[in-house]
């Protein structure tokens, strides 16, 4: 094999050979990145009064971002109103046992960006629990909801939130899924 032979041969086989890595390193990114935000979670944690909320059932739609113990469905989730009708000992909006966090804005929908919770401001949380039939409603005093992606195409909204309530707090993460029961318009 002469010098240019050798060279060319070379050549090709460099050229294999970053052509396998670059696919590799793109089957790799793509592996990766396949489950990142493609599948709804709510991770929270901290306590209210002692009570805590689990998130089997989370949601955003219209004015609303909501959070329940509850498994379930988008359908499960239409007795979600007007963040200020729920007070403690009005109507429980279930029949069962419920944690359910649950953000209001005060515009028709939930909006991009960092929005506080405190006094006056354009979104509000409350802790609803339902324990044997009765209602217990703790307004958040402090604290915000950044949402930090939203697809108002039907698609997800992302963010995290740290709130402060009299007897505790909660923090989060999530990824909800856009729920069509979930409208401003009650």
């Amino acid at each position: 094999m002469n010098a240019a032979s050798f060279v060319s041969a070379f050549a090709r086989a460099h050229v294999n050979l970053v052509a396998v890595a670059a696919l590799g390193a793109l089957s790799a990114f793509s592996a990766l990145g396949s489950g990142c935000g493609s599948e709804p979670f709510a991770d929270i944690s901290g306590s209210v009064d002692g009570v805590s909320l689990k998130a089997a059932n989370f949601y955003w739609g219209g004015p609303f971002v909501v959070f329940t113990n509850m498994e379930g469905e988008c359908a499960d989730v239409s007795w979600v109103d007007l963040g200020p009708r729920f007070s403690t000992g009005g109507e429980p909006p279930v029949a069962d046992d419920l944690v359910a966090l649950l953000f209001t804005y005060n515009d028709s929908d939930v909006v991009e960006g960092d929005n506080s919770v405190a006094g006056n401001a354009p979104v509000d949380a409350r802790l609803i629990v339902v324990e044997d039939a009765a209602m217990t409603v703790t307004l958040a005093e402090e604290g915000s909801i950044d949402i930090t992606a939203l697809d108002k195409e039907e698609g997800n909204a992302a963010g995290t939130f740290g709130l402060t309530f009299e007897n505790g707090s909660l923090d989060g993460d999530f990824d909800v899924e856009w729920c069509n029961n979930l409208k401003g318009d009650r």
